[in-house]
């Protein structure tokens, strides 16, 4: 994914930054994964899987 338009892009859920994963863009704190598809990302809460072994506040 373009740098910058991952730098833009934040987790719909608390804004947060999110990181580039094998398997999508990862929220940290929200321990989301969300789905890049041909090439888009996947931005829908209901769309996120969640990601195993990251932390959470929750």
């Amino acid at each position: 994914m373009n740098p910058a338009h991952l730098k833009a892009l934040r987790c719909p859920i608390c804004h947060g930054e999110l990181t580039e994963q094998t398997n999508g863009l990862l929220c940290q704190k929200d321990a989301l994964i969300f789905p890049v598809r041909d090439g888009m990302p996947i931005m829908l809460i209901e769309q996120a899987i969640p990601a195993a072994g990251a932390a959470s506040d929750a």
